[in-house]
C-alpha cells in the first residue's frame, strides 16, 4: 500500500487545464492542497454554486456560496458603506450618530458587526430588515447579522441598539 502520492501539476478537465498541485499523505490522514504557497485556489461546484467552497490563495480566506467565512476584515471609520465581502467589520465611530449602510448579503450569510473604538455612535441601516437600524454606541457594542429571505436579521447582541 502506499503512503504517499501526487497528483498530476496539470489536467485537461472539461475542455481548459487546470493546475493542480497537492499532495495525499496516508501516514497523516491529510490532503494538503497549495502546500507550496503558490497562489492557487481550491474550489468545490454544487448544482447551485459555482464555488460552494473556496479558499481563495490570494485573500487569504475561505468562503462558503460565495459567502467570506472568516479571513477578511474591514475597517470602517466614519460614516459609509458596511461591506458584504469580509465577514467582520470593525466600526470607529467619529462623530455622533453616524450614518452606516448594510446592503443585501447572500442566503445564510452572516455578519458580524463590532464597534472598536468610539468618537461617538454609528447608526446601521440595511436594505432589507427585520427592524430599522441597528445603533452601536459604546466600544464592544457588536452585533451578528444572517442574511435569509431576502432581509436581515439579528441572531445575537451585546449592548447595541435594534429600532
Amino acid at each position: 500500500m502506499r503512503t504517499s502520492s501526487s497528483i498530476p501539476e496539470r489536467v485537461y478537465r472539461r475542455k481548459k487545464w487546470q493546475i493542480k498541485k497537492s499532495r495525499v499523505d496516508g501516514a497523516n490522514r491529510e490532503v494538503v492542497i497549495n502546500e507550496a504557497s503558490g497562489q492557487t485556489d481550491f474550489r468545490a461546484e454544487t448544482n447551485s454554486y459555482s464555488t460552494a467552497f473556496l479558499v481563495d490563495a490570494s485573500a487569504d480566506n475561505v468562503q462558503i456560496n460565495a459567502t467570506p467565512v472568516f479571513g477578511l476584515t474591514q475597517a470602517l471609520s466614519g460614516a459609509g458603506a458596511v461591506d458584504v465581502v469580509s465577514a467582520i467589520t470593525e466600526v470607529t465611530s467619529t462623530g455622533a450618530s453616524q450614518a452606516l449602510t448594510l446592503a443585501d448579503g447572500v442566503e445564510g450569510q452572516l455578519k458580524f458587526i463590532i464597534h472598536v473604538t468610539d468618537g461617538g455612535s454609528s447608526v446601521i441601516t440595511p436594505t432589507n430588515f427585520n427592524d430599522s437600524t441597528i445603533t452601536l454606541t459604546n466600544v464592544g457594542d457588536s452585533v451578528i447579522c444572517l442574511f435569509t429571505n431576502s432581509k436581515w436579521y439579528v441572531v445575537a447582541k451585546e449592548g447595541a441598539t435594534l429600532a
